[in-house]
């Protein structure tokens, strides 16, 4: 995927969610895409994320945490998990392991054109995500 193209979509989605009144942001996973979601919304929008979620990174910085740390008192309607993937089956895979306390209206996509091609007209995020 072409570079511009990437950050346009980021800044698209950035913008989407503010525009749907989130105003807190916990970047998931936190690789290429999740560290040019940082960089995007930190310096382009003056946003600071409320958090980073990492299962692997957690385990080598205290600042990170892992998915199963998330608690229901850290979410508010105001907070987004971005979920930060260029990868549809990565994408599914952590849609799966959202926690289920979270309603559909607290989770975004990076690059929604990735999930809207990797779920098919009949699928909907409800058939990946457990409550």
């Amino acid at each position: 995927m072409n570079s511009d193209y990437r950050y346009r979509l980021i800044c698209k989605e950035i913008e989407d969610c503010i525009l749907h009144r989130k105003k807190e942001f916990y970047i998931y996973p936190f690789g290429a895409v999740g560290a040019e979601v940082k960089n995007i919304m930190n310096n382009s929008y003056g946003i600071t994320e409320k958090g980073i979620i990492d299962n692997k990174l957690a385990c080598f910085n205290d600042r990170v945490l892992k998915i199963s740390e998330l608690r229901e008192e850290d979410m508010s309607d105001e907070t987004t998990i971005l979920i930060s993937s260029g990868d549809g089956k990565l994408m599914l895979d952590l849609v799966k392991s959202l926690p289920p306390f979270l309603e559909p209206s607290q989770v975004s996509f990076a690059l929604n054109n990735i999930w809207e091609e990797t779920v098919t007209d009949n699928m909907s995020f409800d058939i990946f995500y457990k409550h």
